[in-house]
């Protein structure tokens, strides 16, 4: 091609400008004003479909827009986004309708494991305690939940499921005789260490723990 040739592929073919450069656009991309992308319907959804347009990526879950990456003009920000079903992500401006907004920071789980404390015993009128340290080396004070398991009939206080620590068991009820239970933890730079105490008063007898099984998830936040 000369300098004055007329590029055929051109949308100005009828005037071509010297020293321009070759323009090949499709017409709805220049319709959008944005640039060229290879976009494929996912031809396996007989529901779904994605689209793009204007600074935006959505996928639709066949009746509303769900989630969209680019421009999310209702909180004015640049990201990722998923609503809540029934919400349009495209137009939605409240952040509780949304299942995930990269415009706000999240928990993010760096560690997570089980740990158990052994049995001990606690005798009338004294205080006991077992205690079991996990070692993690993140070089941070991390954030952390932890949960301690119970079955009935078999841990203090006889309940079930998981409890999130740190609680305490208060006098009378939780051991069935006169004490107290409660748990602390302390985590630095290096380890983690779940620590549970029972207390009894005088004429409370003898009492022995089963073991405490806890799982628990250490975050890349820091508690400091």
């Amino acid at each position: 091609m000369t300098l004055f040739d007329v590029d055929k592929t051109s949308m100005d073919r009828g005037a071509p400008t010297p020293n321009r450069p070759d323009q090949v656009i499709d017409s709805s991309v220049k319709a959008h004003k944005t640039a060229s992308s290879d976009f494929t319907t996912d031809a396996d959804s007989t529901t779904g479909y994605l689209q793009q347009q204007n600074k935006q990526f959505i996928a639709n879950d066949g009746t509303t827009n769900k989630a969209l990456f680019g421009y999310q003009p209702g909180l004015e920000k640049w990201g990722l986004f998923v609503t809540q079903d029934g919400f349009d992500v495209t137009t939605e401006t409240d952040v509780n309708n949304f299942i995930f907004n990269s415009g706000q920071d999240t928990f993010k789980i760096v560690d997570s494991g089980t740990a158990s404390i052994a049995p001990f015993t606690t005798s009338d009128g004294t205080e006991n305690s077992g205690s079991v340290t996990i070692t993690h080396n993140l070089g941070y004070v991390p954030a952390f939940f932890a949960f301690k398991q119970g079955t009935s009939g078999q841990y203090l206080g006889n309940w079930n499921g998981s409890r999130l620590l740190a609680y305490t068991f208060g006098t009378g009820h939780a051991l069935n005789i006169n004490g107290i239970e409660y748990q602390t933890t302390t985590i630095t730079t290096t380890s983690i260490t779940f620590t549970d105490k029972v207390t009894l008063s005088q004429n409370g007898g003898s009492f022995t723990t089963p073991t405490y099984n806890i799982k628990y998830f250490l975050l890349q936040e820091t508690a400091n």
